[in-house]
């Protein structure tokens, strides 16, 4: 596929589905044909979606991902005329990141950039015509890790900060290509339905915040995940430490869309159309209480980027100080098989100035981009292992 074929202009031209490699339900991960018989579980169609480790291929580094039920969400809009809004939305099952993502976990797409770099000077693993669809771009260089990665909470299991919408899909792509499972962001929908968890839309009161959420009231600073309550899906920090990438934009559902019957949660995504502004949910540490419930959402803007430090700036990281707030968590969908539109939609540039500033990144050397697929860790072990030779 050429790389024109991957640019926004052609979305809607593009009708052929991406279909991974496909796994029986007796042996995929995260599903079995027999009910278990403890722990938590969901029931779907015959088979039933269960708890599940995803490790990391080629490195030591694992997200927990927990199963979502399929169902029926009244989804909380901003209010109208001092009115709330609910329209109902139907969910299919997914899974979620029990966690949001944390420094081990997306540091093995962080030193992805350095590899690639090695790749290219022994002109092997090269992009071409043929596998561009395979194609990754690595994180920017980093000037200063201990300003970017470390300030405001940076251990290895502490939330991940410091990270742009497009950075969180680019991960999203790279766990995808190396798995041959679909990972993305989850839409705004999916991302409340989960948080809510069956629980009515309604505020979360300020005193139950010291037992669920980090916020400004009982935190300076990112903290390390899992380290207060879970909702009664099991799913940790939903509201407060770091808001939340989605794939929405800013903007509301379409109110030819409201006066359907029922939404589904893809159909009900308010996908972006600016550059800049992108949709982060659960409110963080520093923000207070009642700026950290389920619906709460913040549209990002030019002010995230004007500390970055590189010139030109960089399309994966947000430096000032909101940017060091934001965060994302993983999901996967049930279904195996994905349009080629919402591919690219949850995994490439999805705007011309996104695009082009990859492009000035890679050619100035700040940013590189290779081929991700199962085979990349046999590759980088072999690199490894041929630069400790005498």
């Amino acid at each position: 596929m050429s790389k024109i074929a991957l640019s926004l202009s052609l979305l809607v031209c593009i009708s052929h589905a991406v279909e991974l490699t496909s796994a029986k339900a007796d042996n995929e991960l995260g599903i079995t044909k027999t009910q278990p018989s403890s722990g938590y579980y969901v029931a779907y169609e015959d088979v039933y979606l269960i708890p599940y480790s995803l490790v990391i291929p080629g490195t030591e580094s694992s997200i927990e991902m927990v199963p979502v039920p399929a169902g029926r969400f009244k989804l909380s809009l901003p209010p109208e005329n001092g009115k709330q809004q609910l329209v109902e939305v139907d969910v299919l099952p997914f899974w979620i990141a029990k966690t949001e993502t944390t420094w081990k976990q997306y540091e093995p797409f962080l030193n992805l950039g350095s590899v690639f770099r090695q790749f290219d000077q022994l002109k092997i693993r090269q992009i071409n015509s043929d596998n561009e669809i395979d194609g990754v771009t690595a994180p920017s260089l980093i000037y200063d890790k201990d300003y970017r990665m470390n300030q405001y909470g940076g251990t290895p299991d502490h939330a991940l900060g410091t990270v742009s919408q497009f950075g969180a899909k680019a991960y999203t792509k790279y766990l995808t290509k190396l798995t041959s499972t679909p990972y993305r962001l989850p839409s705004a929908v999916e991302w409340q339905y989960a948080a809510n968890a069956n629980r009515k839309p309604t505020a979360t009161p300020a005193g139950v915040f010291n037992k669920t959420a980090w916020t400004r009231n009982n935190s300076k600073t990112r903290q390390k995940v899992a380290t207060k309550f879970s909702n009664p899906w099991g799913i940790y920090d939903m509201q407060g430490n770091v808001a939340e990438w989605v794939l929405d934009g800013q903007g509301l559902i379409p109110s030819t869309l409201l006066n359907k019957a029922t939404l589904n949660s893809l159909t009900a995504v308010v996908w972006p159309t600016e550059y800049r502004k992108r949709a982060a949910l659960g409110g963080s540490f520093l923000d207070l209480p009642k700026d950290c419930q389920t619906d709460s959402r913040k549209i990002s803007g030019a002010s995230l980027y004007e500390e970055e430090p590189m010139l030109p700036h960089s399309p994966h990281w947000t430096t000032s100080m909101a940017g060091q707030a934001i965060g994302f968590r993983i999901v996967r969908p049930f279904s195996r098989t994905i349009p080629q539109e919402l591919a690219n939609r949850y995994w490439e540039p999805d705007h011309p100035e996104i695009t082009e500033a990859l492009k000035v990144k890679r050619r100035s050397g700040y940013a590189t981009r290779g081929l991700v697929d199962p085979e990349l860790p046999t590759a980088t072990k072999n690199l490894i292992q041929q630069n400790k030779r005498p």
